[in-house]
């Protein structure tokens, strides 16, 4: 009588689900390679009660000894309006395109510039600026010579987390972003980067006593492409933000 032998192979399954984001969501619960929402990212800052960047290494310096506090997600920096800023390493935000989400809580009161991210280090050049200033939403373009803004008007409140964002790409198309939505776009002169940018926040352009207002910042994000208005939208995510994983 033959016997006969009976080999069986069992394979791994590994079982995925989609998220309310479209994100493909293993198992585990964990993002897999085609979470598109973070591709192409080049530095991250938590601001949970450290200035550590999660994905590059450009961590901060903390100037004056600014605070940390309540933030939209864990914590968020707190910068007093009167001497605080926090510095990141030369050529960190050196980017072209660039695309960047953060999220800023205004003053009890406006009236002064709240200036969460610049990247420029001299008068001489090229470098951007992103601001709140009362009721003005800007994206400043400086050349070696002059300057270009995209700037909308909005009635922004008290003691309120709005996130806002921008893009530029190579071409120099410019575009602004509020709570998700698109808010503006214009045509920038394309500029070069001189590699010695030293990027700031909350401090306004490359003045070393120019501080911004009081504000707190959180969840800073930044891309090597520009992101689309739908990526906004989500990063936005109905106003309670997405952090980026561990």
């Amino acid at each position: 009588m033959k016997k006969i032998l009976f080999i069986i192979i069992l394979f791994p399954q590994v079982c995925f689900s989609q998220n309310r984001y479209g994100d493909i969501i293993d198992i585990m619960g964990k993002r897999s390679s085609n979470d598109t929402l973070w591709n192409n990212i080049t530095n991250y800052y938590k601001l949970d009660c450290t200035p550590v960047d999660t994905v590059h290494g450009a961590n901060d310096t903390l100037v004056n000894a600014p605070g940390y506090t309540t933030g939209i997600i864990n914590q968020s920096i707190n910068i007093n309006g009167i001497n605080q800023y926090i510095s990141i390493p030369n050529n960190s935000w050196d980017y072209m395109p660039i695309s960047c989400s953060v999220w800023i809580k205004t003053p009890s009161t406006l009236g002064t510039f709240i200036i969460p991210l610049s990247n420029i280090s001299s008068s001489s050049t090229a470098g951007w600026e992103f601001e709140i200033y009362t009721n003005i939403l800007s994206l400043v373009n400086f050349k070696t010579s002059g300057y270009e803004q995209l700037q909308y008007t909005y009635s922004f409140s008290g003691n309120t987390w709005y996130n806002i964002g921008f893009s530029i790409a190579t071409s120099g198309i410019a575009t602004i972003y509020l709570n998700g939505t698109k808010v503006g776009s214009v045509a920038f002169t394309p500029v070069s980067y001189s590699g010695t940018e030293t990027p700031k926040i909350g401090l306004i352009r490359y003045i070393s006593t120019n501080y911004s207002g009081a504000c707190y910042v959180d969840e800073i994000a930044l891309f090597n492409v520009v992101k689309s208005d739908s990526w906004f939208t989500k990063i936005y995510n109905s106003g309670i933000g997405i952090q980026y994983p561990n």
